[in-house]
């Protein structure tokens, strides 16, 4: 049961790397995994999140709604 779930586990690396690799567009690619991840975990929202100089910043979001800037200690 356990090789099973790495199996899985490999296989869904590999869906969720193909999803970003397809071009050089940084837009796109973000859409496209974002996307696929929302499917595959039935989420709702997503966002990918940077940090920088003391705060997060969110750089994509589906669906795309506020900036969101949180600082943290």
């Amino acid at each position: 049961m356990d090789r099973d779930n790495q199996i899985l586990d490999i296989l869904r690396l590999y869906e969720y790397s193909m999803s970003i690799g397809k071009n050089l567009s940084y837009h796109e690619n973000c859409d496209s995994f974002l996307k696929l991840l929302l499917k595959r975990e039935n989420l709702n929202a997503c966002w990918i999140i940077g940090q920088e100089k003391g705060e997060f910043n969110k750089k994509f979001a589906i669906p795309n709604g506020k900036t969101i800037k949180k600082k943290y200690h």
